[in-house]
């Protein structure tokens, strides 16, 4: 039940209205505001997340990549976390930043994303600065005049469609409990009633020694009967 309520408090949460990616303002109460709307431009990838065993590498494929988006009508920049059904998408978008600022093109198409604001980390702002410092997109290297044109927070994309599933999931786990708290006085009962047959039995055979012997004897008699029958039915006539 907990699980069941914990997904659906969880699926609520994220399919809240989010505020204009565009035009949400950059505050404090930014950290856990959802937010949604288009990705004009993409300035490139500066962190990505993978897998590790004992801190060495096991998978050319990035779980996770970072990328720096510009935020609001602010004129700065925020990280963009998301997983790989963007990457494509993203990709193109760099490109079609790099042909609009060159002139080669007029208008983008731009990237829909939904997601929630978090706080950046230090180590997340270190490695933005150095890839500032490194392309020097913003004519300095300086770290505190960087800094100047970030907003500390990452976009982490969130797709709907997961909701379904985990829902669908805690759905059936919430089944399966209810049907257990059903099924188990039934089989209580029933496992009473056979304990009451047989000591029934029981308090018979001590009153009724005799009679109780022959009953055994009928039904071995039964069954010894109903045994020839299969191996006359198996061996043929």
């Amino acid at each position: 039940v907990a699980l069941f309520l914990g997904g659906l408090f969880q699926w609520n949460q994220w399919n809240e209205k989010g505020e204009d990616l565009n035009q949400v303002s950059l505050d404090d109460s930014c950290p856990g505001k959802m937010v949604e709307g288009k990705i004009m431009a993409n300035y490139g990838t500066f962190a990505e997340e993978y897998e590790t065993t004992l801190s060495f590498r096991t998978s050319d494929d990035s779980e996770k990549l970072y990328y720096i988006i510009p935020i609001g009508e602010s004129g700065k920049f925020i990280a963009f976390m998301t997983t790989g059904e963007n990457y494509d998408a993203m990709s193109q978008l760099m490109i079609d930043t790099l042909d609009y600022n060159a002139g080669k093109i007029s208008t983008i198409k731009g990237v829909e994303v939904r997601g929630k604001l978090h706080q950046m980390s230090n180590s997340t702002m270190s490695y933005m600065v150095s890839y500032f410092q490194e392309t020097n997109l913003l004519g300095t290297d300086k770290e505190e005049e960087i800094k100047d044109y970030i907003s500390p927070y990452v976009l982490e994309y969130h797709n709907n469609r997961m909701a379904i599933p985990a829902m669908a999931v805690a759905g059936c786990i919430f089944f399966v409990d209810i049907l257990s708290l059903w099924i188990k006085p039934f089989n209580m009962k029933k496992r009473k009633r056979e304990d009451e047959e047989i000591q029934e039995e029981e308090e018979y055979e001590e009153i009724h020694p005799e009679e109780a012997f022959k009953e055994v004897m009928r039904r071995k008699k039964e069954e010894d009967e109903e045994t020839l029958k299969q191996i006359e039915l198996y061996l043929g006539p």
